[in-house]
Protein backbone atom coordinates (compact mmCIF):
# COMPACT_ATOMS: atom_id res chain seq x y z
CA UNK A 1 0.00 0.00 0.00
CA UNK A 2 2.82 2.41 0.90
CA UNK A 3 4.60 1.64 -2.38
CA UNK A 4 1.40 2.41 -4.29
CA UNK A 5 0.95 5.76 -2.49
CA UNK A 6 4.57 6.67 -3.11
CA UNK A 7 4.30 5.84 -6.77
CA UNK A 8 1.10 7.88 -7.07
CA UNK A 9 2.65 10.94 -5.40
CA UNK A 10 5.70 10.75 -7.63
CA UNK A 11 3.48 10.81 -10.70
CA UNK A 12 1.82 14.10 -9.68
CA UNK A 13 2.45 16.63 -12.41
CA UNK A 14 1.77 20.37 -12.56
CA UNK A 15 -1.04 21.34 -14.91
CA UNK A 16 -1.82 24.44 -16.96
CA UNK A 17 -3.46 26.06 -13.91
CA UNK A 18 -0.17 25.73 -11.97
CA UNK A 19 1.89 27.15 -14.82
CA UNK A 20 -0.40 30.17 -15.16
CA UNK A 21 -0.13 30.83 -11.42
CA UNK A 22 3.67 30.60 -11.55
CA UNK A 23 3.79 32.97 -14.51
CA UNK A 24 1.58 35.42 -12.60
CA UNK A 25 3.91 35.24 -9.58
CA UNK A 26 6.98 35.92 -11.75
CA UNK A 27 5.26 38.81 -13.56
CA UNK A 28 4.13 40.28 -10.24
CA UNK A 29 7.66 40.18 -8.77
CA UNK A 30 9.05 41.86 -11.90
CA UNK A 31 6.32 44.50 -11.65
CA UNK A 32 7.10 45.28 -8.00
CA UNK A 33 10.85 45.43 -8.66
CA UNK A 34 10.13 48.00 -11.34
CA UNK A 35 7.70 49.96 -9.15
CA UNK A 36 9.77 50.10 -5.96
CA UNK A 37 13.38 49.86 -7.13
CA UNK A 38 13.63 50.82 -10.81
CA UNK A 39 10.67 53.10 -11.67
CA UNK A 40 12.53 54.45 -14.71
CA UNK A 41 12.35 51.01 -16.42
CA UNK A 42 8.86 51.07 -17.89
CA UNK A 43 9.33 47.64 -19.50
CA UNK A 44 9.29 46.00 -16.05
CA UNK A 45 5.90 47.54 -15.30
CA UNK A 46 4.49 46.38 -18.64
CA UNK A 47 5.59 42.79 -17.99
CA UNK A 48 3.92 43.01 -14.58
CA UNK A 49 0.58 43.93 -16.17
CA UNK A 50 0.00 40.25 -16.90
CA UNK A 51 -0.15 39.27 -13.24
CA UNK A 52 -3.43 40.90 -12.26
CA UNK A 53 -5.81 39.33 -14.85
CA UNK A 54 -4.25 35.90 -14.34
CA UNK A 55 -4.74 36.00 -10.57
CA UNK A 56 -8.35 37.12 -10.81
CA UNK A 57 -9.25 34.72 -13.62
CA UNK A 58 -7.87 31.84 -11.55
CA UNK A 59 -9.89 33.03 -8.53
CA UNK A 60 -13.03 32.59 -10.59
CA UNK A 61 -11.87 29.32 -12.13
CA UNK A 62 -10.89 27.31 -9.03
CA UNK A 63 -14.33 27.59 -7.43
CA UNK A 64 -13.05 28.20 -3.86
CA UNK A 65 -15.28 31.14 -2.97
CA UNK A 66 -14.84 30.98 0.80
CA UNK A 67 -13.50 33.37 3.42
CA UNK A 68 -9.80 32.86 4.09
CA UNK A 69 -8.10 34.18 7.20
CA UNK A 70 -4.75 33.40 5.62
CA UNK A 71 -5.48 35.73 2.70
CA UNK A 72 -6.92 38.39 5.02
CA UNK A 73 -3.91 38.51 7.34
CA UNK A 74 -1.56 38.47 4.35
CA UNK A 75 -3.47 41.41 2.90
CA UNK A 76 -2.99 43.34 6.16
CA UNK A 77 0.77 42.67 6.14
CA UNK A 78 1.11 43.80 2.53
CA UNK A 79 -0.99 46.89 3.26
CA UNK A 80 1.33 47.94 6.08
CA UNK A 81 4.32 47.58 3.74
CA UNK A 82 2.53 49.67 1.10
CA UNK A 83 1.95 52.48 3.59
CA UNK A 84 5.67 52.57 4.31
CA UNK A 85 7.02 52.22 0.78
CA UNK A 86 4.43 54.39 -0.94
CA UNK A 87 3.35 57.35 1.25
CA UNK A 88 0.12 58.92 0.12
CA UNK A 89 -1.22 55.72 -1.43
CA UNK A 90 -4.17 54.44 0.56
CA UNK A 91 -5.78 52.02 -1.89
CA UNK A 92 -6.27 48.49 -0.62
CA UNK A 93 -3.98 45.93 -2.25
CA UNK A 94 -4.97 43.16 -4.67
CA UNK A 95 -5.50 40.59 -1.89
CA UNK A 96 -8.47 42.63 -0.66
CA UNK A 97 -9.80 42.61 -4.22
CA UNK A 98 -9.49 38.82 -4.23
CA UNK A 99 -11.31 38.51 -0.88
CA UNK A 100 -14.11 40.77 -2.11
CA UNK A 101 -14.45 38.87 -5.38
CA UNK A 102 -14.51 35.47 -3.63
CA UNK A 103 -17.16 36.63 -1.18
CA UNK A 104 -19.45 37.98 -3.87
CA UNK A 105 -18.96 34.97 -6.14
CA UNK A 106 -19.95 32.68 -3.25
CA UNK A 107 -23.38 34.37 -3.19
CA UNK A 108 -23.63 34.42 -6.97
CA UNK A 109 -23.10 30.65 -7.25
CA UNK A 110 -26.04 29.97 -4.94
CA UNK A 111 -28.14 32.48 -6.86
CA UNK A 112 -27.25 30.82 -10.15
CA UNK A 113 -28.29 27.46 -8.75
CA UNK A 114 -31.64 28.92 -7.76
CA UNK A 115 -32.09 30.40 -11.25
CA UNK A 116 -32.13 33.88 -9.70
CA UNK A 117 -30.46 36.45 -11.96
CA UNK A 118 -31.58 39.55 -10.03
CA UNK A 119 -28.62 39.53 -7.62
CA UNK A 120 -26.19 39.02 -10.50
CA UNK A 121 -27.62 41.98 -12.41
CA UNK A 122 -27.51 44.10 -9.26
CA UNK A 123 -23.83 43.27 -8.66
CA UNK A 124 -22.83 44.01 -12.25
CA UNK A 125 -24.67 47.36 -12.27
CA UNK A 126 -23.33 48.30 -8.83
CA UNK A 127 -19.68 47.66 -9.72
CA UNK A 128 -20.08 49.30 -13.14
CA UNK A 129 -21.43 52.47 -11.49
CA UNK A 130 -18.96 52.38 -8.59
CA UNK A 131 -15.92 51.77 -10.78
CA UNK A 132 -14.69 55.38 -10.67
CA UNK A 133 -15.25 55.75 -6.93
CA UNK A 134 -13.56 52.45 -6.10
CA UNK A 135 -10.39 53.71 -7.79
CA UNK A 136 -9.74 55.72 -4.63
CA UNK A 137 -10.24 52.72 -2.33
CA UNK A 138 -9.54 49.39 -4.03
CA UNK A 139 -6.56 48.36 -6.12
CA UNK A 140 -7.67 47.72 -9.73
CA UNK A 141 -11.12 49.04 -8.82
CA UNK A 142 -14.07 46.99 -10.12
CA UNK A 143 -11.88 45.04 -12.54
CA UNK A 144 -11.09 42.52 -9.80
CA UNK A 145 -14.76 41.61 -9.58
CA UNK A 146 -15.41 41.58 -13.33
CA UNK A 147 -12.45 39.36 -14.22
CA UNK A 148 -13.25 36.85 -11.47
CA UNK A 149 -16.93 36.91 -12.48
CA UNK A 150 -15.96 36.18 -16.09
CA UNK A 151 -14.24 32.94 -15.11
CA UNK A 152 -17.05 31.91 -12.80
CA UNK A 153 -19.57 32.31 -15.61
CA UNK A 154 -17.44 30.35 -18.09
CA UNK A 155 -16.93 27.65 -15.46
CA UNK A 156 -20.64 27.09 -14.75
CA UNK A 157 -22.22 28.35 -17.99
CA UNK A 158 -19.85 27.51 -20.83
CA UNK A 159 -22.27 28.73 -23.51
CA UNK A 160 -21.55 32.32 -22.38
CA UNK A 161 -17.82 31.92 -23.07
CA UNK A 162 -17.62 34.07 -26.24
CA UNK A 163 -19.70 36.90 -24.80
CA UNK A 164 -17.70 36.96 -21.58
CA UNK A 165 -14.38 37.10 -23.39
CA UNK A 166 -15.50 39.90 -25.68
CA UNK A 167 -16.27 41.92 -22.56
CA UNK A 168 -12.92 40.98 -20.98
CA UNK A 169 -10.98 42.01 -24.09
CA UNK A 170 -12.85 45.31 -24.10
CA UNK A 171 -11.93 45.86 -20.44
CA UNK A 172 -8.27 45.04 -21.09
CA UNK A 173 -7.97 47.38 -24.06
CA UNK A 174 -9.87 50.31 -22.56
CA UNK A 175 -8.34 50.29 -19.09
CA UNK A 176 -5.50 52.59 -20.02
CA UNK A 177 -4.63 53.55 -16.42
CA UNK A 178 -3.90 49.91 -15.54
CA UNK A 179 -2.61 48.27 -18.71
CA UNK A 180 -1.29 51.36 -20.57
CA UNK A 181 -2.03 50.19 -24.10
CA UNK A 182 -2.21 53.73 -25.44
CA UNK A 183 0.85 55.29 -23.78
CA UNK A 184 3.01 56.90 -26.44
CA UNK A 185 3.04 55.64 -29.99
CA UNK A 186 0.85 52.68 -30.90
CA UNK A 187 3.87 51.25 -32.75
CA UNK A 188 5.87 51.20 -29.52
CA UNK A 189 7.48 47.70 -29.37
CA UNK A 190 6.52 47.41 -25.68
CA UNK A 191 2.88 48.15 -26.47
CA UNK A 192 2.87 45.67 -29.35
CA UNK A 193 4.49 43.05 -27.11
CA UNK A 194 1.89 43.67 -24.41
CA UNK A 195 -0.96 43.25 -26.90
CA UNK A 196 0.49 40.04 -28.36
CA UNK A 197 1.12 38.73 -24.85
CA UNK A 198 -2.52 39.21 -23.92
CA UNK A 199 -3.58 37.39 -27.10
CA UNK A 200 -1.46 34.41 -26.02
CA UNK A 201 -2.85 34.69 -22.50
CA UNK A 202 -6.45 34.55 -23.73
CA UNK A 203 -5.53 31.47 -25.80
CA UNK A 204 -4.12 29.81 -22.66
CA UNK A 205 -7.28 30.65 -20.75
CA UNK A 206 -9.30 29.05 -23.54
CA UNK A 207 -7.19 25.86 -23.30
CA UNK A 208 -7.62 25.86 -19.52
CA UNK A 209 -11.36 26.29 -19.96
CA UNK A 210 -11.45 23.31 -22.35
CA UNK A 211 -9.28 20.92 -20.36
CA UNK A 212 -6.79 21.50 -17.53
CA UNK A 213 -4.22 19.03 -18.84
CA UNK A 214 -1.04 18.10 -16.93
CA UNK A 215 2.17 19.43 -18.47
CA UNK A 216 5.03 16.97 -18.22
CA UNK A 217 8.56 18.33 -18.07
CA UNK A 218 11.58 17.30 -16.00
CA UNK A 219 10.86 15.91 -12.55
CA UNK A 220 12.93 18.61 -10.83
CA UNK A 221 11.13 21.42 -12.69
CA UNK A 222 7.77 19.83 -11.90
CA UNK A 223 8.55 19.98 -8.19
CA UNK A 224 9.56 23.64 -8.43
CA UNK A 225 6.38 24.57 -10.33
CA UNK A 226 4.17 22.71 -7.84
CA UNK A 227 5.98 24.28 -4.88
CA UNK A 228 5.56 27.82 -6.23
CA UNK A 229 1.91 27.14 -7.06
CA UNK A 230 1.22 25.75 -3.60
CA UNK A 231 2.95 28.57 -1.70
CA UNK A 232 2.05 31.44 -4.03
CA UNK A 233 0.50 33.49 -1.22
CA UNK A 234 3.58 33.25 1.00
CA UNK A 235 5.81 34.11 -1.96
CA UNK A 236 3.64 37.17 -2.57
CA UNK A 237 4.01 38.38 1.03
CA UNK A 238 7.67 37.32 1.27
CA UNK A 239 8.88 39.21 -1.78
CA UNK A 240 7.10 42.37 -0.58
CA UNK A 241 8.94 42.12 2.76
CA UNK A 242 12.26 41.50 0.98
CA UNK A 243 11.73 44.62 -1.15
CA UNK A 244 10.93 46.60 2.00
CA UNK A 245 14.11 45.41 3.75
CA UNK A 246 16.16 46.14 0.63
CA UNK A 247 14.74 49.66 0.43
CA UNK A 248 15.45 50.34 4.13
CA UNK A 249 19.04 49.10 3.80
CA UNK A 250 19.57 51.22 0.70
CA UNK A 251 18.24 54.33 2.48
CA UNK A 252 20.57 53.68 5.42
CA UNK A 253 23.52 53.17 3.05
CA UNK A 254 22.65 56.38 1.20
CA UNK A 255 22.47 58.42 4.43
CA UNK A 256 25.71 57.06 5.85
CA UNK A 257 28.01 56.82 2.85
CA UNK A 258 26.68 59.04 0.07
Amino acid sequence: MKKLEKKTSENIRPNLYDYLKVFAIIAMIIDHIGYYLYPELEVLRRIGRFAFPIFLFLVGFNGKYTWSRKVFYSALIVQCVMFYTGPGSFTLNILFSILLARGILAHLVSKFQKKDRVFLIFCVLFFACAHTYLSQILDYWSLGFFFALAWMITRYYSYYFRIVWLVCIWLLVNTQAVFRFWDGSFLNPQVIGLALGFCVLILLFYLLYKNNLPLKTWSFLDKIILWISRYALWIYVGHILIILIWKILWEIWYLLFI
